[in-house]
């Protein structure tokens, strides 16, 4: 399983690299870059014991451990971020910020955590996973499991909540030695 996983994902990455210096090159193309960070996300968790990135500061900071090794400054941008001055803040060994970027992380998740687990989304309402914008006022969600979806603007407060408590049985179980995926998650326990 563990050599399964390896190989789909260097073989996602080497795929990915043309992508990637096209997305960081014209920055047109925003779901193409979420795919790049969901492979920079498990190319981290890889070399660090399958946890993606975790900091005590803030989960700017944590996200900032992607860059330069796993992602370039651009796709830490966020879907509406300041893209430009991303790339020059990191560049000069400036911290990322919220006024840098738009992206939402909630730390403390693992590679292993259950795939409907949200892996980050985008901070700003009203914004699709490919930078158009979304009338509904909904936002473009990326997943553990590569998936990328845009969660409408009347189902977002749901989302967060049924979010929260994944997130919360996830990093318990974490400190019980369970695997998330190996639990009975029940959805009246979000709602």
């Amino acid at each position: 399983m563990k050599f399964q996983r390896l190989t789909l994902l260097v073989s996602i990455s080497f795929i990915t690299i043309s992508l990637w210096l096209a997305g960081c090159n014209s920055h047109k193309d925003r779901l193409v870059e979420m795919t790049n960070i969901w492979v920079a996300f498990h190319n981290y968790a890889l070399d660090h014991g399958g946890w993606f990135p975790r900091n005590d500061t803030n989960y700017y900071a944590a996200l900032q451990l992607l860059y330069p090794n796993y992602s370039p400054a651009c796709e830490l941008a966020g879907l509406s971020g300041d893209y430009e001055a991303t790339i020059t803040a990191l560049k000069q060994g400036e911290p990322l910020t919220g006024n840098l970027s738009s992206w939402v992380y909630p730390q403390g998740l693992r590679e292993d955590d259950g795939l409907d687990l949200a892996l980050l989304w985008e901070r700003r309402a009203g914004v699709r996973p490919t930078g158009n914008e979304d009338p509904s006022g909904g936002h473009a969600v990326l997943f553990i499991s590569g998936e990328i979806k845009q969660i409408p603007g009347p189902e977002w407060d749901g989302f967060l909540k049924k979010q929260e408590f994944l997130r919360k049985t996830a990093i318990e179980a974490h400190g019980a030695g369970v695997k998330p995926a190996q639990l009975q998650l029940s959805p009246k326990n979000y709602k």
